[in-house]
């Protein structure tokens, strides 16, 4: 099995560099996080005289904050240790600026096999509720009904009050999604061991060289402010090698187990879990979100060469989406990661395209930090224009 990279992707750890974790120079990032840099520290500078002052030094740092730049203060106590370690930067830095890292393990960065069948379970659910327009129709008639608690919130003017109903409405919509994805995976179970997608295997993947990564801004578009971050960035373009397999006997056994197991949630169900039905399930998915994200791009985005750019990206994702449709391969699209907008991660893309006031009127409560407009910013690469986590799996 492998990952193909077809865009930059950025898989965070929740960790962020200070700036007295890093030194940048000659559009190269040095990196020394607060441990490492402690234990080199000691390693380096043996003698007490050699390390006191150092320690002295970085005593008073401390107290600031470790607000310092990290060049300035090895300039001034005189300290040369190599980082941890090196990767390029396509954009300058601000000063005060944190860095958002890579997951990574003892062998260095990988891409979590967590990631890439979170997305297949979305793919998957989708799939599922294209097919079954009796089901589909349950689950938005279901939605429906929350939309009076919707409404009600704009006659809500005590900002106390307004905090709690929201609350109650995301609690619902959240409730609502729960119980169709148990019925979907677990025969309305609780327990995970009856779990569908326990009949999926996929593995983190092997290491990933550091010299894939690079550091770049993340831009917000049509933000009203001026907006990015900075994150360590892994390339595209990459194949990165995993394992994986599906073994239908695993969900079989563990549905078994129920004493209201039959043949129709079998038929229905387990042999879906297929590597072909998830092909074609991501295939609808993500054909239905680039057709999105282009209206997106030709009605937003008003600088000409980043919506060139962005539209050319989709236009290609488009082609090579047709191409994997068209092969007797197992080639799944995907998109993983962070940034990749609310319609990539959540079923209600499906909303969206049946019932699109519906969609509007969730997405109001349910996406977050959304001001007058809806659906209004997407995140991109700024130095190469580019929207992030796009990438196909191929089962060898």
């Amino acid at each position: 099995m492998e990952l193909i990279t077809l865009s930059p992707l950025h898989i965070g750890d929740g960790e962020e560099l200070i700036p007295f974790e890093y030194i940048e120079e000659d559009n190269k990032v040095k990196i020394y996080p607060f441990d490492y840099f402690i234990d080199k520290l000691y390693e380096t500078y043996k003698e007490p005289k050699d390390l006191l002052p150092k320690l002295i030094e970085l005593k008073e740092t401390a107290k600031n904050g470790l607000k310092e730049n990290l060049k300035d203060y090895f300039k001034k106590v005189k300290i040369s240790i190599s980082p941890k370690y090196e990767i390029t930067t396509k954009v300058g830095i601000p000063a005060e600026n944190n860095i958002k890292t890579f997951i990574k393990n003892l062998e260095g960065p990988y891409i979590p096999g967590s990631e890439i069948k979170g997305a297949l379970r979305t793919v998957f659910l989708y799939g599922i509720l294209k097919k079954d327009i009796k089901r589909k129709s349950q689950f938005l008639n279901q939605l429906e009904k929350i939309k009076p608690e919707i409404e009600k919130l704009a006659n809500v003017y005590d900002e106390r009050e307004k905090k709690e109903e929201k609350r109650k409405v995301l609690e619902s919509i959240s409730k609502l999604i729960e119980n169709l994805e148990r019925e979907i995976f677990r025969a309305n179970q609780e327990d995970a061991q009856y779990d569908l997608f326990k009949a999926i295997t996929v593995s983190d993947s092997f290491s990933i060289s550091y010299n894939d990564l690079y550091i770049d801004a993340i831009r917000v578009l049509n933000s009203s402010r001026d907006l990015r971050s900075y994150s360590e960035i892994l390339k595209g373009g990459l194949r990165i090698k995993l394992d994986g397999f599906i073994d239908e006997k695993i969900a079989l056994e563990g549905l078994k187990k129920l004493t209201i197991f039959n043949e129709k949630f079998k038929n229905q169900n387990i042999e879906k879990v297929t590597w072909q039905f998830l092909k074609e399930s991501a295939i609808d998915f993500y054909s239905s979100l680039i057709e999105k994200e282009k209206n997106y791009v030709k009605n937003k985005v008003k600088d000409q060469e980043l919506k060139n750019s962005l539209l050319k990206q989709l236009e290609k994702l488009e082609v090579y989406i047709r191409e994997a449709k068209n092969s007797s391969k197992i080639i799944i699209p995907l998109r993983i990661g962070q940034h990749q907008g609310y319609l990539s991660i959540t079923i209600m893309q499906l909303v969206k395209e049946e019932r699109p006031d519906l969609f509007d009127d969730i997405f109001k409560v349910s996406a977050p930090q959304v001001r007058c407009e809806l659906n209004k910013t997407r995140r991109v690469v700024e130095s190469e224009g580019k929207f992030l986590g796009w990438c196909f799996l191929y089962i060898e």
